[in-house]
């Protein structure tokens, strides 16, 4: 099939490359795989989304894809002019009624207006977190009557981050979110957790929502790296962010963990953890308060290919869901499934999964055989997993047929038989 034969679909993402980090790869990648799939993409993104993380590799794989950036509503900084103090005051209370990206709802709908027009679109896909792209597909469905497909790359009005939004915007989240719930023709969820929320948020979509969780690009592991045997250093790597305010990145059991490895007489090699991506300021100045200076390095973000090539180096990676304030709190966050999970899945690399029992991310782990489940705010059972894992106590044998599941390939090609039945009818 040619690409002129192909079906289009206007994919509307708020963030996508050249902007790097997490948000963008389920997006891009999707682009990238749904030419193979019969389905043309247009992507209609915002100069906004450009932020200063830049992957520009990323990129260069969809060349083929037709961007269209637009800019957003003008927002004002900080200021002293009672005027524009007064305009700032009015922004917040429009993203308090609305959404927190609402400021380019309506260049979205214009622009994506005249793409509709010129060209001849026959489904639109709008991806969220944040959500201001599900409104332009809602509106842009009650004008145009093409069919809509929503994707939720997180949870909206159920959001597990307390911070996520204000009281009064949580409540006018549900309103929106049930009435564009109601307007789409099928909604795809990122986890299994999103799937009982929404059918209780709107009962009407029970026979609308399908489950595409994230996966891992096979290309981006293409690349033929020798192992090195290091007889000295014992390399674990976390890559992501690391946030405090998101409530589930604490490292503080690990490092502690670490620092009980330090002082056992069995262990002969360094342990070096390596965290790759932003990471606040407190976090980075726990390991010389620990002791543990020496065995943290920081790397700071890094583009995708290249932290695919850190983590197949690597002994060991780190999968890590813990609150701070106990296992109470930390098994709150069971589910939220880290896009990092299947990428750690293709790496080929074993796993100390630092999780909340039960949940899809531990339950996945143990069926793939890819690696062991440490109890989070628990530093003596997580040395202990280390340990096994360093001392090679646990049989790495990872199930390939169900990991490849999770190709990105095999994900869009889930998608593209979504977006078939919509318009056979």
């Amino acid at each position: 099939m040619t690409i002129n034969q192909q079906a289009k679909v206007l994919m509307i993402a708020y963030s996508f490359p050249p902007s790097g980090g997490g948000g963008v790869q389920r997006p891009a990648k999707f682009a990238k795989y749904l030419p193979l799939h019969g389905w043309q993409p247009v992507v209609l993104t915002t100069t906004s989304g450009i932020n200063r993380l830049k992957d520009e590799q990323l990129f260069n794989e969809i060349k083929h894809v037709k961007i269209v950036h637009i800019p957003s509503l003008f927002k004002i900084n900080k200021t002293s002019n009672l005027i524009l103090k007064f305009t700032n005051f009015m922004f917040r209370i429009v993203q308090n009624l609305i959404v927190s990206n609402w400021d380019w709802i309506i260049p979205g709908v214009l622009a994506a207006q005249k793409i509709i027009k010129e060209e001849k679109i026959d489904l639109i896909w709008a991806t969220g977190n944040p959500f201001g792209s599900f409104f332009i597909a809602w509106i842009l469905k009650i004008h145009t009557k093409i069919p809509i497909v929503i994707d939720y790359r997180d949870s909206w009005s159920f959001s597990e981050y307390d911070w996520s939004s204000s009281p009064i915007q949580k409540y006018f989240s549900r309103l929106w979110e049930k009435r564009i719930l109601k307007s789409a023709d099928h909604i795809v969820v990122v986890k299994p957790k999103m799937i009982p929320e929404l059918q209780t948020l709107c009962p009407s979509v029970k026979n609308k929502i399908s489950l595409i969780t994230n996966g891992y690009d096979e290309e981006d592991f293409s690349f033929v790296i020798t192992p090195i045997h290091d007889p000295i250093h014992y390399t674990i790597t976390y890559t992501g962010v690391m946030w405090e305010q998101a409530g589930h990145h604490s490292p503080i059991s690990l490092f502690k963990a670490i620092k009980i490895l330090r002082n056992d007489p069995a262990i002969k090699k360094k342990i070096i953890l390596q965290i790759i991506g932003d990471v606040d300021l407190k976090y980075k100045q726990l390991p010389a308060t620990l002791g543990i200076n020496d065995n943290v390095i920081f790397t700071g973000y890094l583009p995708h290919h290249e932290v695919n090539q850190y983590q197949i180096k690597s002994d060991a990676l780190v999968l890590l869901i813990e609150n701070k304030l106990g296992y109470t709190q930390s098994k709150k966050y069971s589910g939220i499934i880290p896009g990092k999970i299947f990428e750690y899945f293709a790496s080929g690399v074993p796993i100390l999964a630092i999780v909340p029992t039960p949940g899809f991310e531990s339950e996945t782990i143990l069926i793939t055989q890819t690696g062991l489940i440490a109890t989070p705010n628990d530093p003596d059972d997580i040395a202990k997993k280390l340990k096994d894992l360093l001392l090679k106590k646990f049989s790495y044998k990872p199930d390939v047929e169900l990991i490849e599941k999770y190709t990105r390939k095999n994900l869009t090609q889930n998608l593209s038989a979504i977006f078939n039945r919509i318009i056979q009818g």
